[in-house]
């Protein structure tokens, strides 16, 4: 028996391609949540680096298309510009903090604070999806504690209902 390689999937998941249209979160290595000035200055800060990023993507884009590694329709430089210029990539940054800072009053409209907005909207919901979400948090924390892995997804999604 012998190793021919090793496969790291600490990263690897399954997502909608439009994922890979966001600008990359470690282009300041500082995610926009852990910022020491907040998210206004690491918004104004990266708005600079992605710049240069996407100019040096788009030059690699061209050369390897003159090289027919690429095709022209395959290039991400202009989806993760037009990610930045409308805000589709705040849904994959830090979503949780970018969420309330940024996309819930785009969405739903201003709120007293970014902090505790999830308590005014709460009122969105019926009577029965309160008590599904508070269903679904107790069982998260449940298996927060228990730091159980699900391997087969359509079993956990069928033991879940």
């Amino acid at each position: 028996m012998q190793i021919f390689g090793v496969v790291d999937w600490e990263f690897t998941y399954e997502a909608p391609p439009e994922l890979s249209y966001a600008p990359p979160w470690w282009l300041l290595i500082e995610k926009p949540e852990y910022w020491p000035n907040g998210i206004g200055d690491w918004t104004k800060v990266v708005d600079c680096h992605l710049k240069t990023f996407l100019k040096v993507m788009r030059d690699c884009e061209d050369r390897a298309i003159q090289q027919g590694r690429l095709k022209e329709d395959q290039r991400l430089s202009g989806h993760m510009g037009q990610s930045w210029e409308n805000g589709d990539l705040w849904i994959i940054f830090a979503f949780d903090t970018i969420y309330w800072h940024k996309i819930d009053t785009r969405l739903f409209g201003p709120t007293e604070s970014p902090e505790g907005a999830w308590k005014e909207r709460l009122d969105f919901l019926d009577e029965e999806g309160r008590d599904e979400m508070e269903k679904l948090v107790a069982r998260k924390l449940k298996e927060m504690r228990s730091r159980v892995l699900a391997w087969d997804l359509d079993k956990y999604i069928v033991d879940f209902r």
